[in-house]
């Protein structure tokens, strides 16, 4: 069996190619590593291998098999692919603890039904002699449900692996509100005082225990949708791309237990003035005391967000200098990259980050001339 890509060529909805009339010919037995930059079309040329992209021009042929010919369902069964993020194929399962101090390994021990749904859309909103507008849709949504692990037909709790749900559980107590002082009974029984988290009595026997942990929600985004519009007058063009990660129900949530306490590990980089505790003069319902004891405290924070990803404002250069000088075309650019972001229900983070001691995706603003002899 062999792969080979013939003049292969591919271009995204909104005018970016990506990959630019690729020849290549992988043989049965061979090792072939593609390397390069990021943003170099790496990813998109391994998707064009088993029809998960199909060329824009060209050909890409899977042992004599033309990937436009067939689904992608079908040449599955001949192109096995494994995604960049693993985290959806290869579990890190908690082990006993070795000789060599191994608590974990990783292994593919489990079966996950992935399915989803991928809309383009693209249009025309406005086309004069010297303007013209358009706009680009991209919709993604995508589950992924564990359906087999290691053959118990059990749940790992654990590794927070649960069968039938999505991958990306989030589990612990379910944090309802800070205890105040007239929660003499919660108290009592579970030994907290004012300004500790409460916790919900899901099975309802009045004490908090272990039995009453129960699935927060998922990592995963809801769905993601991204909006492209270029608009071109006269030598004028403008590119700006809106990119959104979406929450909803239970997925597109995740810890940030630094909007809720202040008292944990790297809460001191935290001004108190913009982030309130409990006290008995300020009876917060959402933020913990100073001295709460939050050992079993997990807060969630909805992610989901929209982002001013890309804007490009480029102007093309004319006049009879250019041919004096030997220039054919030259272009006069500024552009900028994830500008500004509207994220209402989270904090203290960049959402696509979500923990605030990590670097945060940078804002790039860049002047540029593009000129070609």
């Amino acid at each position: 069996m062999a792969i080979e890509l013939k003049k292969v060529s591919f271009s995204y909805p909104n005018g970016f190619e990506a990959v630019h009339e690729v020849d290549l010919r992988i043989d049965e037995g061979e090792k072939v590593a593609i390397v390069g930059q990021n943003g170099a079309g790496k990813t998109t040329t391994v998707k064009l291998m088993n029809g998960l992209n199909l060329p824009s021009s060209g050909d890409v042929l899977v042992d004599g098999i033309n990937t436009k010919d067939k689904t992608c369902a079908f040449m599955s069964k001949y192109v096995g692919y494994v995604f960049q993020n693993p985290d959806d194929q290869i579990f890190n399962s908690t082990i006993p603890v070795m000789g060599a101090g191994l608590s974990h390994q990783y292994a593919t021990m489990g079966r996950v039904k992935n399915w989803g749904i991928e809309a383009v859309l693209s249009t025309v909103n406005i086309r004069k002699k010297d303007f013209t507008w358009t706009t680009n849709f991209q919709f993604n949504l995508n589950r992924s449900i564990l359906k087999e692990l290691d053959g118990s037909g059990q749940d790992n709790i654990q590794d927070q692996l649960f069968l039938n749900k999505s991958l990306g559980a989030i589990y612990g107590y379910d944090y309802d509100r800070v205890v105040q002082v007239e929660d003499t009974e919660y108290m009592q029984a579970n030994g907290a005082k004012p300004g500790d988290p409460m916790y919900v009595d899901h099975d309802s026997d009045g004490v908090i225990t272990p039995s009453d942990r129960v699935i927060l929600g998922f990592n995963k985004p809801s769905f993601q949708l991204n909006m492209g519009n270029t608009i071109t007058w006269k030598d004028f063009s403008l590119y700006f791309l809106f990119a959104g990660t979406f929450s909803g129900g239970k997925y597109g949530v995740a810890p940030n237990n630094f909007a809720f306490a202040t008292n944990m590990e790297s809460m001191a980089y935290i001004n108190v003035e913009d982030h309130p505790f409990w006290t008995e003069q300020n009876r917060d319902t959402k933020h913990v005391g100073a001295t709460a004891d939050v050992s079993k405290f997990t807060g969630v924070q909805k992610y989901g967000f929209i982002r001013l990803q890309d804007v490009n404002l480029a102007y093309n250069l004319k006049g009879a200098w250019m041919s004096k000088v030997g220039l054919s075309s030259a272009q006069v650019y500024v552009s900028g990259q994830n500008l500004f972001f509207i994220a209402p229900d989270w904090e203290f983070s960049d959402p696509e980050i979500r923990n605030s001691r990590a670097t945060q995706l940078a804002r790039t603003v860049t002047f540029g001339l593009n000129v070609r002899f």
